[in-house]
Parts: C-alpha cells; sequence; structure tokens
C-alpha cells in the first residue's frame, strides 16, 4: 500500500518536468519567430532597413551560435517583409504572389531549413550538456518541420 503512492509521486514529479520542459520549449521556440516577424512589421511600416545584428545581439542562444541565429533571423524576417509588401487576402494569395512557382517557394523552403540546421548544430552541445536524448528530439523537430513545409508547398501551388 504504501509503494503505490511512492510510485505515483514519482511518476507525477517525471510527468510535471515533462510539461514544464514542453511549455520552456515552445516558449524559446516561438519567441524566436515572434521577435522576426516583428522586426519585419517594423521595418515595413517604418520604411527601414531590417535590425538583424540587433536582433541576434538579444538573442538569449549561447554567444558562439549567434552568427547562425542571425543567419536564419535574416531568412525570416525577409520572408515575412515580402508577404507584408505582397497583395492578397489569405496566405496562399501572398505567397503566391511572393514565390510565384512551386520551384521558388522550394527554394526558400530549403534556404530556412538549412539555417535552422546550422543553428540546431551550433545550439547541439550547449543542450547535450542539460538535455539526455536532445539530438534525437532536434532531428525529429528538423523532420517534421521539413514535411510540413512540403505539405504546404502542395497546398499553396495546388
Amino acid at each position: 500500500m504504501v509503494l503505490i503512492p511512492i510510485i505515483f509521486v514519482y511518476y507525477f514529479f517525471q510527468y510535471q518536468k515533462f510539461v514544464t520542459s514542453r511549455k520552456t520549449f515552445r516558449e524559446h521556440y516561438l519567441f524566436s519567430i515572434r521577435r522576426a516577424l516583428d522586426e519585419a512589421f517594423e521595418s515595413v511600416s517604418q520604411k527601414r532597413d531590417p535590425d538583424i545584428a540587433g536582433l541576434a545581439a538579444v538573442s538569449d542562444v549561447p554567444h558562439d551560435v549567434r552568427v547562425y541565429q542571425a543567419d536564419l533571423l535574416s531568412v525570416r524576417v525577409e520572408h515575412y517583409i515580402n508577404l507584408l509588401r505582397a497583395e492578397g487576402n489569405t496566405f496562399k494569395d501572398l505567397a503566391r504572389e511572393v514565390y510565384r512557382s512551386p520551384t521558388d517557394f522550394l527554394l526558400f523552403i530549403n534556404r530556412l531549413h538549412q539555417a535552422e540546421q546550422k543553428v540546431n548544430k551550433a545550439l547541439l552541445p550547449h543542450l547535450e550538456k542539460n538535455t539526455e536524448g536532445i539530438a534525437d528530439v532536434i532531428a525529429n523537430i528538423e523532420r517534421h518541420s521539413d514535411n510540413l513545409r512540403r505539405e504546404g508547398l502542395s497546398v499553396l501551388f495546388d
């Protein structure tokens, strides 16, 4: 009888760690994307060049990863600026105006994927110290992100 509550306590502790880690990961992952989108919006609305170096400088990634982070931010900001300047009522309309063909959109997807891989590769040694199995998690995220983007390609240019 005493062992069952101890097992439950351990299980709920592990589950709580998982939930907290997932929430933290999601917030950090989306924070960079949100910053890029905000910078693109400010750049377009203020008619100025985007400040990629400034974005990278305030990033919370380790200093040696920031050069790769800046490249990723640049790809994202350029994409968002192009979409913000395009004419259309839906994302499909905007993407078709910006990229014009499946090949052009695929080139963007490849640039984005390569930039993300460089950031992840540079970040991996910093994460492996704290998180067991993180390399597999990152590989799965990269694979699924790429698959989703390619599915989006077929939807946008059907």
